[in-house]
């Protein structure tokens, strides 16, 4: 009878130990829970700062892939900058050197980012947007504006380049970049390595008068 006793109290035990583990493993899985909640909240937003020049700053949302890292914006946008001086220097000596402007790129960015992240190209937003209203959803006033796009181009030289280089009458673009009512710009470059139709490299130059 005693070693019954015995038994029953060792197995008794046993469960209790078992429960007390379950208990304990169920708490950590909850713990951890909560911790992926509470990081997948504070990255639910991210801020991108354009350093090295006048910098915009505009809010990704949830759904959005990473952008890429702001040296590579500040590099890119002063290269593509610098590039359509160079042409405008080149082929409308007459017009004054373009300005960068923190709101045109900020409005640059969106768009590049909603064409990226849409698959598309095109001057209207995938909410139906115009270029005048995403200038303005910038906070940028304008007396004039023009925006040139394009895809698949991985440097900004070969984005400056594919705009300028077309051939008349077809070259709105390289009208863009030669306009000379046209005194600011901003250059938007967003690279979503996981685009489906596979252009990845997405550029809006936005170009601007105030």
């Amino acid at each position: 009878m005693r070693r019954t006793t015995s038994i029953l109290g060792i197995v008794a035990a046993a469960l209790v130990v078992m429960l007390l583990v379950q208990l304990i493993v169920l708490q950590r899985m909850q713990t951890r829970q909560t911790v992926l909640v509470a990081a997948a909240s504070a990255s639910s937003t991210s801020v991108v700062t354009v350093t090295g020049l006048a910098s915009p700053t505009a809010t990704v949302g949830a759904h959005q892939p990473t952008p890429v890292p702001t040296s590579i914006q500040s590099d890119f946008i002063t290269r593509a900058i610098a590039r359509t001086n160079t042409y405008r220097a080149k082929y409308a000596p007459n017009c004054p050197q373009l300005r960068y402007n923190a709101q045109l790129t900020l409005a640059a960015y969106r768009h590049s980012a909603d064409m990226a992240l849409h698959g598309f190209l095109n001057h209207n937003g995938s909410d139906g947007s115009t270029v005048p209203q995403r200038l303005s959803a910038a906070g940028y006033h304008y007396t004039t504006w023009a925006e040139n796009v394009t895809w698949y181009k991985a440097t900004p030289e070969q984005a400056v380049d594919a705009w300028f280089n077309e051939t008349p009458p077809n070259d709105g673009h390289r009208r863009n970049i030669l306009g000379c009512t046209l005194h600011e710009v901003g250059i938007g470059f967003y690279d979503n390595p996981h685009d489906a139709v596979g252009a990845r490299y997405y550029w809006t130059q936005d170009f601007g008068s105030r």
